[in-house]
């Protein structure tokens, strides 16, 4: 407004000094300055608008690819909701341990390797959770994992993944990926499912909003799983470049 204000009065000054005898000259050229200043104006707010409304857009594009995920983990295989189970060492290792031995200091405890993801899960089903209810809450957790790498996608921001087209083409091949027993949706399988998160997060371009809730997914991937450490050299060659 006061960069518009002060070229008005140069037009005057100018004008006026120019043509002194001829002031209609000098309101019609301030004028013509006015009307353009104020079409200008109005392309910068139809342009706002038109991102404002091409965001709300996206955003509803994303949320639906996010709850048709969400859907998809439930109704692959609804029994695991309806009737849970634990699964191999979900049960007979990590439950029944911390079942008998509920010292904290048992949350650092390693099974050939250090799994926070398991000992954490285990180690507060324990005490919060029954016995009925605590296959449910592996369950859940592990489900949590899965829906990460499809949030990283839908909400996230890299080439490759930079418009609705790829997102759904990239969620779908997550999806349509087999699974079994011994992956899906138990505590066993999200090391894999954290590797992939951690692929996603190479991959992904960071700002301050996502960099903090992405160190905080790489720290739970490289202390839940051996694989997702593999990555630790591209990523010093990420920042590196």
């Amino acid at each position: 407004k006061t960069e518009n204000f002060i070229i008005a009065s140069i037009i005057l000054l100018a004008s006026s000094i120019v043509f002194p005898d001829h002031q209609v000259v000098s309101i019609v050229i301030v004028c013509g300055y006015a009307i353009s200043v104020f079409l200008n104006r109005l392309a910068v707010l139809d342009k706002r608008a038109h991102s404002r409304k091409s965001y709300y857009i996206d955003q509803t594009i994303n949320w639906c690819i996010f709850i048709s995920a969400i859907m998809i983990i439930y109704f692959r295989d609804p029994d695991l909701f309806n009737f849970p189970r634990f699964w191999a060492e979900d049960g007979k290792f990590f439950y029944a341990h911390f079942f008998n031995n509920r010292d904290w200091i048992e949350l650092f405890r390693a099974w050939e390797y250090y799994r926070i993801l398991h000992n954490f899960t285990a180690f507060f089903t324990v005490r919060w959770i029954s016995l009925e209810n605590a296959p449910l809450a592996f369950t859940i957790v592990s489900a949590m994992v899965t829906v990460l790498p499809v949030a990283i996608v839908t909400f996230g921001k890299s080439i490759c993944w930079n418009t609705p087209f790829k997102k759904i083409i990239i969620v779908s091949l997550y999806f349509l990926v087999p699974f079994s027993q011994e992956n899906w949706l138990n505590l066993n399988g999200t090391s894999y499912t954290l590797t992939f998160v951690s692929l996603l997060i190479l991959l992904a371009n960071v700002n301050h909003k996502s960099r903090w809730m992405y160190r905080s997914y790489l720290l739970l991937a490289g202390l839940t799983g051996l694989l997702s450490c593999l990555f630790i050299p591209l990523f010093g060659l990420r920042a590196w470049l």
